[in-house]
């Protein structure tokens, strides 16, 4: 005998995906004006004798005061790093969509490359779970040096179908806002050509590492390196494997010309 169950359907709109907290870290302060001349607020870590700048793009309910761990290790790998909270999070205006995630990434980039203090021209664009989908709209539009993916997505409806237990995907449907379809890391890859590094964990029940093999194979970089690390979500960059992964794309990156 069967028991019929009713489907359980959600609506998934903007606002209930993207969740800003209201608190800002300490360090020095960096202001940023969006295409709407938005303020967007966020903070430079500067290294000593820098071989380049990480433009950092944060996940998802997190901000700079949560990251000063992850940060300052970027920084000992050589690097002045630049992160700046999303609308509505910290000091930074305005209500977070997709659409302006996406435009305040360039903004970012114009006043990372703009500013001869930093010491160097090279950029790296790095994004974390939420993160990721700026950091490969900015990798589409801007000549980085070089991008890295970190506990990665591959687009909103994949990352809801990886969310959901399996004994549950019968009876759940996401309707997803049409502005979040627009999320897609695979369509970016396919575009991006230039050095990609793609970090996951073993044990991330928020990204799953089938979405960084997926990132992987849909990439056309001309050179892509994926590793899957024994970590969860929240402490990949806390594995020891960690460290030389980012070293020795670093590296090369630092090697090379600006990408096309």
């Amino acid at each position: 005998m069967f028991t019929l169950v009713a489907c359980t359907s959600f609506d998934i709109k903007e606002k209930n995906f993207f969740m800003p907290r209201p608190v800002m870290s300490a360090g020095e302060r960096l202001e940023v004006r969006g295409h709407d001349d938005t303020l967007l607020v966020g903070r430079l870590l500067r290294s000593d004798n820098p071989k380049g700048t990480i433009i950092f793009f944060n996940g998802n309910a997190d901000l700079a005061i949560l990251s000063g761990k992850r940060l300052k290790k970027y920084a000992s790998f050589g690097f002045n790093v630049v992160t700046v909270d999303y609308r509505g999070s910290g000091e930074s205006d305005g209500t977070l969509t997709l659409a302006n995630l996406k435009s305040d990434s360039l903004a970012i980039y114009q006043n990372v490359a703009s500013r001869e203090d930093l010491g160097t021209k090279k950029i790296l664009a790095y994004g974390w779970s939420l993160g990721s989908f700026a950091a490969t709209h900015l990798a589409m539009h801007k000549p980085i040096d070089g991008l890295i993916l970190e506990g990665a997505e591959t687009n909103v409806q994949e990352t809801l179908d990886a969310w959901t237990p399996w004994y549950a995907k019968l009876f759940v449907r996401f309707n997803v806002e049409p502005g979040l379809i627009a999320a897609d890391n695979l369509v970016a890859l396919k575009e991006y050509k230039g050095p990609l590094l793609i970090i996951s964990g073993q044990q991330d029940k928020i990204s799953p590492p089938i979405l960084s093999e997926r990132l992987y194979m849909a990439s056309n970089s001309s050179y892509k390196n994926w590793v899957n690390l024994k970590a969860k979500h929240d402490d990949i960059f806390d594995a020891p494997e960690f460290s030389p992964a980012i070293e020795v794309f670093s590296s090369f990156v630092l090697t090379e010309n600006k990408t096309d």
